[in-house]
């Protein structure tokens, strides 16, 4: 899937962390519970971003959500589903 960050989202949908199974995006939203959200960036690095704070969003092309490192609950990703 190709990613253009001067897009605006057409979509947004709740994230279940994984590994494995790709759940790709444009940025995301923590909802729930505050935490670490680790992904794999659009550029194929793995980061963690650190004490994601309720309400606060991230702008940041990824691949993943990783399960791995993620600590935050009720993440929401806006873009492709």
């Amino acid at each position: 899937m190709a990613y253009n960050a001067t897009q605006i989202p057409l979509d947004c949908y709740v994230v279940t962390p994984s590994d494995s199974v790709a759940n790709p995006g444009f940025g995301f939203r923590v909802s729930g519970t505050a935490g670490d959200v680790a992904i794999l960036t659009g550029a194929g690095r793995t980061v963690t971003v650190p004490a994601v704070q309720v309400g606060e969003t991230i702008a940041v092309v990824f691949s993943k959500v990783l399960s791995t490192g993620t600590t935050a609950v009720g993440i929401t990703a806006f873009g492709p589903t």
